[in-house]
């Protein structure tokens, strides 16, 4: 096959995605390599226009005050290490493994629910025992991961309704899980609440990214996705380094 026709279906994926779309045919990483940058040529056209229009060159963003406050070495480990890692366990992980689908919907809403009131802000600088107390206030959605997960493996009624969700609407799935990833990254940006309708198209690189990764998720393994995810934070962070360096240069 080309790299057109192998295009043509993660094209097909997203038109009716599906729990188990040839994971019996996964891509080699040349393959995976290949069509994330065809992905990334699309998030550009479609976001470069969008972004001179909306002026986003001069948002305070949320990369900007990590830069100042960490070494470049730091802040490469955290973009492309921990924070691949650490998000595709959390935004993709249950699209291939069916006890998290309701633990993920049930996390998401809920902490979209303390993200946006802003119950759910911790000062790592602050000490223990304030960011102890504010981990608590998630303790009832902790305790409702262990009977999720126990309701799972005990109660076969439980494990068929989840079965028959993953069956007929992973679509859906498949999709609210790509825009709460997307929409979670609109807090990199500095908003005022005037400002809020401009979330959709803030974040429509991220929603972009986020289809692909869901569809190499499903396709091949998390490993895989976390390689894309990886890939796609290095790239303007050494674009950045390099541009950087110039300035400092000159």
């Amino acid at each position: 096959m080309t790299i057109v026709d192998h295009f043509k279906e993660f094209l097909g994926f997203l038109r009716y995605p599906s729990f188990d779309y040839k994971s019996d045919q996964p891509l080699n990483m040349r393959v995976v390599t290949i069509i994330y940058f065809m992905v990334f040529a699309i998030e550009m056209l479609l976001f470069i226009p969008v972004s001179s229009v909306l002026g986003i060159e001069s948002m305070p963003h949320a990369m900007e005050a990590v830069m100042d406050d960490y070494t470049f070495f730091q802040v490469f480990i955290l973009a492309v290490v921990i924070a691949p890692i650490a998000e595709e366990l959390l935004f993709r992980l249950h699209l291939k493994y069916k006890p998290l689908i309701w633990l993920y919907f049930l996390i998401m809403l809920s902490s979209l629910f303390f993200l946006i009131s802003g119950q759910a802000s911790v000062d790592l600088h602050s000490g223990p025992e304030i960011i102890i107390n504010k981990l608590l206030q998630f303790a009832p959605f902790f305790a409702s991961m262990v009977l999720i997960f126990l309701g799972y493996f005990l109660v076969p009624a439980i494990r068929n309704s989840i079965g028959s969700l993953v069956r007929s609407d992973f679509a859906a799935i498949f999709y609210i899980t790509a825009w709460v990833f997307a929409f979670v990254h609109v807090f990199n940006f500095e908003l005022d609440s005037a400002s809020w309708y401009l979330t959709p198209l803030l974040v429509l690189p991220q929603f972009i990214l986020a289809l692909y990764l869901g569809y190499i998720r499903v396709r091949n393994t998390i490993f895989h996705s976390m390689y894309v995810h990886a890939l796609n934070n290095c790239i303007p962070l050494i674009l950045l380094k390099i541009a950087t360096s110039a300035t400092g240069i000159q």
